[in-house]
């Protein structure tokens, strides 16, 4: 599908400041750094900004999902140097909602985030199987009951 224009805005006279122009595109788009965009963007003054659905590769980091003004927002899946996975829900590319975190060792841990932090109802399992179930505050443990 080729790129689309939005007008976002006319002068007093009625015509189109090149500035006010957004494009919306798909393509893949690389950085300085040697990171990379498969996705669609927006183009306005000059900038592009990842905008709807995407994958950023970073070195062997991936993240894929729905961006918002170049923010990773909504549902989504962080692949890590480590080997460290996260999926679920983003707010301006941090964990923040319902998600899961898996360590390479087997450990996870399933429930609610807020600022890349565990952060209320979960379930943690170690790498030997032991589960802790509870409340998790600003990334601690907190009235934690360990399943048998």
């Amino acid at each position: 599908m080729p790129p689309k224009k939005k007008d976002v805005g006319k002068g007093p006279d009625g015509a189109i400041a090149a500035e006010e122009i957004t494009r919306e595109e798909v393509g893949v788009f690389h950085f300085a750094d040697g990171a990379k965009y498969d996705g669609q963007v927006l183009r306005k003054d000059g900038t592009i900004r990842r905008h709807g659905a995407g994958v950023f590769f970073d070195g062997s980091a991936v993240l894929d999902g729905a961006w918002v003004e170049d923010q990773l927002t909504g549902e989504g899946t962080a692949t890590f140097d480590s080997g460290a996975t996260y999926t679920g829900t983003f707010f301006q590319s941090a964990f923040n909602g319902r998600g899961k975190y898996a360590w390479p060792d087997g450990t996870h841990y399933v429930g609610q985030w807020r600022h890349n932090r565990m952060h209320g109802e979960g379930v943690y399992v170690d790498a030997q199987g032991r589960r802790w179930n509870g409340r998790f505050y600003d990334g601690q443990g907190v009235h934690l009951v360990e399943e048998m």
